[in-house]
């Protein structure tokens, strides 16, 4: 009880970092056949911090000890890199996930008939059933937990009130003591709860109840410390899926609650493994990952076209034109565009194994190849049908048209919480287990389901995975926690300097390396994202009711395009999540000056029925690299060959700058309102007809756009003098 981070008036309890672990590890100590009932005076141990300052000693001592042999065998590469991380988030990570979030996916994930008709057969009871009675164990823990901490401050301020300071009265100070000790090292029958009293709470039968906390029961009898201590800061910790403690007498206590939810899920899959009914869970556990993943980016993008669990056709080794009798038919789970944006989801709901989690180099491997390289490989043979074949041939032969898509994004979903290990990217690479041009986005069920609630706008969403999946971004940061990234993302950007050299030599524009940009690359370092997620805690925790404190939910830093962007999207012209996307890339600077664009180009209209425009290129490669134009229409303009007109200039325009896509804002003088989004998304393959009309246009060079016009300087009035 003492090393767990007991919150008092608001305050958390200091010293109590880690305390779950420590707790755990305690408990297994205490429970080992060599347990000291006293310490060498003779005096049993009550005081928590000397348990406490031990097992933390231990568990420091002992990964740093795995280190140094890890490190003297020559084997600390990229692999073992990843096992360590591994170890240390079984040994230190508790809590992931909001308890929340997990039981309804638990609730889902065995919630089908077969099986859980298979666990109540197998076992008495069921998932539901489980949650029920194990959380109901806990309550009734805490509750008796705080009725006697209550009577302990109630002993000790009556013994304060009892007389001078200096002499309370004696029998009240007995007491007081009395009800300390009890309070904070009580009895096992006042820190552990009858199973009748479990069974009268929950409302179910003693029996059920019984069989339940004896099936979840943790097992050491006859280990010792040593074996204990050694297999739990390998991550082998027997608590993973049994978190109770069942005394004599039909009374159980749960170590605590953290543990739960991720035993129940764990333990009952390793019973279902053994039944006829396993398949059909498999199938439904694949199943429902793929349809709440579907089911909340179409939150954030509701308009998209979207495909579930479907197969289509790609080219065999021995060719042909026929599908049917050349091809081979293969699996995809998720595939959502939105116009020329695809997203392509591999939904992995495989767990990692009891073996990969003590940090077992070969299973581990193997586990992760199940669950992140195979869904790169995946994920990029849909990207390349996408791009090689501007479309899909589906099994019942028809034809998807994919043609205009110019972004493809990976994710790979989970059911398995890999914080810490996912994260290690550049160690995923440099072990073969991802390639730099297949890097997915990946991510838990939990995590994404947050990231989709906090998005305030979809363009959010995308700029994220753009920078997230950039091969670079994987050098330059580094955290163990997905939903660091993200909020680290929305205070200051996640931004990587871009490579002045070779963005000259993709973009003829960007040819001249500006020192200030080469000095940003020069001083790029691999940044260490520390913990960002508690005002997201406060904020998840107040919205569920949890928390009377009011918090905020957290946001991207202010954008000065705010307006600009839910206008866009207003609008709704093809590709405006991608123009939105790359509007909000800009530095703060860069989206002030975009954001004065259009009105200083509508306060200075030239007067001879021509529009004003102002082009500006973003981006650094020829992938990422924009072409963004705004433009004036002047009032009695003929809106169609104005439209046919422009759009000619931006094809043009991005032609002669060895750009990729582009977006003209057409903003009417008569209104000032912005009328109309152009967008452009041609290959850039030799085009006389381009050459010949920027030719004739007059264009200026690459080195020479134009730039803005100055603002419109206002007239002084005249101080009349009395």
């Amino acid at each position: 009880m003492g090393c767990l981070p007991w919150q008092i008036g608001g305050e958390v309890r200091p010293g109590t970092d880690g305390g779950a672990t420590l707790v755990e590890l305690i408990a297994l100590l205490a429970m080992s056949r060599d347990a000291p009932e006293k310490d060498s005076t003779g005096e049993t141990v009550d005081d928590p911090t000397v348990w406490g300052t031990l097992c933390h000693d231990v568990i420091s001592v002992g990964l740093v000890q795995q280190f140094a042999i890890d490190v003297s065998a020559g084997h600390f590469d990229a692999m073992s890199r990843i096992v360590a991380a591994t170890r240390s988030r079984e040994v230190w990570l508790r809590n992931a996930t909001y308890p929340t979030l997990l039981r309804e996916t638990l609730l889902n994930l065995f919630s089908g008939s077969v099986v859980s008709a298979q666990l109540t057969t197998t076992l008495g009871f069921d998932a539901a059933t489980a949650i029920v009675v194990l959380e109901t164990c806990h309550k009734l823990q805490a509750e008796m937990m705080l009725d006697r901490l209550h009577t302990a401050f109630e002993a000790v301020k009556a013994g304060i009130d009892s007389g001078p300071f200096d002499a309370p009265d004696p029998q009240h100070v007995e007491a007081a003591s009395i009800a300390w000790h009890d309070g904070w090292t009580p009895s096992p029958e006042k820190c552990t709860v009858a199973f009748e009293s479990i069974a009268e709470s929950a409302g179910l039968s003693v029996a059920v109840v019984g069989s339940v906390l004896n099936h979840f029961a943790v097992d050491v009898q006859g280990k010792s410390a040593r074996d204990l201590a050694q297999r739990f800061l390998t991550g082998d910790s027997p608590w993973r899926t049994s978190p109770v403690v069942v005394s004599p007498g039909d009374r159980a206590m749960v170590l605590h609650d953290a543990l739960t939810l991720p035993a129940i899920r764990e333990n009952l899959e390793g019973v279902l493994k053994e039944t006829p009914a396993w398949e059909a869970y498999q199938r439904g556990r694949g199943k429902y990952l793929e349809d709440h993943t579907l089911s909340l980016i179409s939150e954030v993008l509701p308009d998209a076209r979207t495909w579930s669990g479907f197969e289509y056709f790609v080219k065999a080794d021995s060719g042909g034109d026929d599908p049917f009798k050349f091809s081979k038919l293969v699996e995809g789970d998720v595939l959502i565009v939105q116009d020329d944006v695809a997203f392509i989801i591999e939904a992995k709901a495989v767990a990692l194994s009891s073996k990969s989690r003590a940090g077992h180099s070969r299973r581990l491997r193997s586990d992760l190849a199940k669950i992140v390289t195979n869904a790169a490989e995946q994920a990029g043979r849909l990207r390349e049908e996408i791009e090689l074949r501007r479309g899909l041939r589906l099994r019942d032969d028809t034809w998807v048209d994919l043609s205009k898509v110019r972004e493809v994004h990976t994710i790979a979903v989970s059911l398995e919480d890999l914080s810490g290990i996912a994260t290690t990217t550049a160690d995923l690479l440099a072990e073969g287990l991802l390639r730099s041009d297949e890097i997915p986005w990946t991510v838990s069920i939990h995590d994404l389901a947050l990231v989709c609630e906090l998005v305030e706008h979809p363009a959010e969403l995308l700029l994220y995975l753009r920078r997230r999946r950039d091969p670079e971004a994987t050098l330059a940061y580094s955290a163990t926690d997905e939903l660091d990234y993200f909020l680290y993302f929305y205070a200051k950007g996640l931004y990587v300097p871009f490579d002045p050299v070779k963005a000259g030599t993709e973009l003829p524009h960007l040819r001249d390396v500006r020192p200030g940009d080469a000095r940003r690359r020069r001083r790029t370092r691999q940044t260490f994202i520390t913990s960002h997620t508690d005002p997201l805690d406060a904020w998840f925790y107040y919205s569920r009711g949890v928390s009377p404190e009011p918090a905020s939910k957290p946001s991207m830093a202010a954008s000065p395009i705010q307006q600009l962007l839910d206008e866009i999207q207003e609008l709704a012209p093809f590709a405006w999540l991608s123009t939105c996307a790359t509007l909000l890339s800009g530095s703060t600077k860069t989206q002030s000056s975009m954001s004065k664009y259009a009105s200083r180009l509508l306060a200075s209209p030239k007067g001879d029925g021509t529009g004003r425009s102002i082009t500006v290129p973003i981006g650094s490669t020829r992938e990422d690299a924009w072409l963004l134009v705004w433009c004036t229409v002047p009032e009695h303009a003929d809106w169609g060959p104005e439209v046919e007109r422009l759009q000619s200039y931006l094809d043009a325009r991005k032609y002669d700058l060895g750009i990729r896509r582009g977006s003209l804002l057409m903003y009417r003088e008569s209104d000032r309102q912005l009328a109309s989004v152009l967008y452009s998304g041609l290959d850039l393959e030799p085009n006389a007809e381009y050459d010949e009309a920027l030719r004739r246009a007059g264009l200026a060079p690459p080195d020479r756009i134009p730039s803005m016009p100055p603002p419109v300087k206002k007239k002084r009035k005249k101080k009349s003098r009395r």
